[in-house]
């Protein structure tokens, strides 16, 4: 089951590192269902993460300091003297009316976000009353349904004043991976298959995996501390089952030794998913590109500067596109979202990811900044973006927009063919439509993701990645229990298939073409509007 959100509400969906705000479709496919997810990465540094929590979603053509500054006008639905007061309790002091209305923003958007989770909850289980007549249907949000949202933004039942009711399924989140380790923090919520056995017998292939992608990991000392936490956890669970309320005593003794042992499951989850046959033989194949000058790579940058359709602020690695370069961003997004037509559901996430999320993909949640106070620890809320970089060009700024694509197929063949079909789809776009000059390379083990088994790179012959098409498998729908209905009472892992494009690098990539074609293009978007 997985969280999206169209353009009036939230639906399950499951996203990686680098999901933003906006509205878009998906990949068509007989055998799958597909999320499509044109995402915006935000700058990071501290002096504007509190802009980037409450900006929204920006109109295009506008930057954000005049967002910003529009914040004097604004009237918060949160009264600015209760925002006020809990600033001051949370140790904030400040009087500048722009940042308490961010916070009340932040504030706003927050229980948005849960309402409307719960909102979906109630909607999946049929728990709406609907009017004779009329279409319109009415639910009440119980704490049945608040909790177990609740739970997944981070936020204890014990903080809560309110009875305490479960529902016993076979779907409910039982085997959070924090309910059997001492360090509670170590893995957020991350609902995995405890029995992870099956990752340890083919140990030579595991280890020649492991060697491939470049990671230095004892996984004989991983797989004897695994088994030693396995073994403690199956006694546990069996005398719990067994005994009931009996012997409380041995109970707590055996759930200790099990929590003693918790670092033999943790070191089992860390492990990355396993790489498929054909990125092993190719692990050693370097691409054969053709590389040209850097200096070449930057030519836009300047051009934009000259023609004041970017400002540029190198202290915090941003940059802000304007006028015609933000239209031929727009037909960007326009294009990918006709060709990708079909059974889709649109999302539009926050600027912020939950910590289960990150720990959910397998990627190291240190890469994204918290956004709560020093004073609270167990911060489960991390901004999105990539870090600043010394050059700025289109490419490597820290504020880029992007689609994301992700497919969810049932087998191993369904999720092969998708990645060939999206591949050749996305190739033929850039190529035909797009007239660009793109290589399809095969991304090397040692620079895979963790949660990729496989993947294809659709570079420029500069090296810069324009989009990735990633096999992920059963890897994290086993972390997050995300489960599919094969068959009546019978239960299968969802396969995933993820597609990162770059809007940005793809803007930058057609300037470059235009300056050393001679071929302005961009003064006349109309033009670029009628290829599309």
């Amino acid at each position: 089951m997985m969280h999206s959100q169209s353009s009036d509400e939230r639906k399950l969906g499951a996203v990686s590192g680098a999901v933003k705000d906006a509205t878009a479709t998906a990949v068509p496919s007989n055998t799958s269902m597909s999320l499509l997810i044109p995402s915006e990465q935000k700058s990071i540094p501290e002096s504007q993460q509190a802009a980037l929590l409450a900006s929204g979603s920006v109109p295009q053509g506008t930057s954000l300091r005049d967002f910003v500054n529009d914040l004097d006008n604004y009237v918060p639905t949160i009264p600015d003297a209760v925002t006020i007061h809990y600033m001051k309790k949370s140790g904030v002091d400040c009087a500048d009316s722009r940042v308490i209305r961010l916070f009340s923003l932040a504030a706003q958007k927050f229980t948005s976000d849960i309402i409307l989770d719960a909102m979906q909850q109630a909607r999946m289980k049929g728990l709406g009353q609907t009017k004779k007549g009329t279409k319109e249907t009415r639910y009440t949000l119980t704490s049945e349904l608040l909790e177990p949202v609740l739970a997944e933004y981070g936020i204890e039942e014990t903080s809560m004043r309110i009875r305490v009711l479960y529902y016993k399924s076979s779907r409910s989140v039982t085997h959070l991976a924090c309910r059997f380790c001492n360090d509670e923090s170590a893995v957020h919520v991350v609902d995995p298959l405890l029995d992870l056995r099956y990752r340890f017998e083919d140990m030579e292939g595991l280890m020649r995996m492991i060697e491939a992608r470049g990671l230095k990991v004892d996984v004989k000392s991983i797989a004897a501390n695994y088994h030693r936490w396995w073994d403690v956890y199956t006694k546990w669970r069996d005398f719990s089952i067994e005994s009931r309320a009996g012997n409380v005593l041995r109970d707590r003794e055996l759930r200790q030794l099990m929590l003693n042992e918790s670092e033999g499951l943790l070191d089992a989850l860390r492990l990355p998913n396993d790489i498929s046959a054909n990125t092993m033989c190719s692990s050693n194949v370097t691409p054969s590109i053709n590389k040209v000058e850097s200096e070449q790579n930057s030519k836009h940058i300047f051009f934009l500067q000259k023609a004041g359709m970017i400002k540029v602020e190198p202290s915090i690695s941003s940059a802000h596109l304007l006028g015609l370069p933000v239209s031929l961003q727009h037909f960007l997004q326009k294009l990918f979202r006709e060709e990708f037509a079909g059974n889709v559901l649109n999302v539009s996430p926050p600027y912020f990811v939950r910590g289960a999320v990150i720990d959910g993909v397998n990627i190291a949640k240190e890469s994204f900044p918290a956004f709560t106070s020093d004073v609270c620890k167990k911060s489960s809320f991390y901004l999105t973006g990539s870090m600043p970089s010394s050059a700025i060009n289109l490419n490597n700024i820290s504020q880029r927009s992007k689609t994301v694509l992700l497919s969810f197929c049932k087998t191993e063949e369904e999720e092969i063919t998708e990645c060939k079909s999206l591949t050749e789809l996305l190739q033929a776009i850039l190529e035909k439509k797009l007239s660009l000059e793109i290589a399809s390379l095969v991304v090397p083990a040692h620079k895979l993701l963790n949660f990729e088994s496989s993947a294809t790179s659709l570079s420029t012959s500069a090296g810069v990645e324009v989009a990735r098409i990633c096999a992920i498998g059963s890897y994290i729908s086993r972390r997050l229990c995300i489960l599919l209905d094969s068959k009546p009472g019978s239960f299968c892992f969802v396969r995933m298939v993820f597609v990162d494009i770059d809007l940005t690098r793809i803007v930058a990539l057609m300037i470059e073409k235009q300056l050393i074609s001679g071929e302005f293009v961009l003064d006349n978007v109309n033009l670029w509007s009628d290829r599309l």
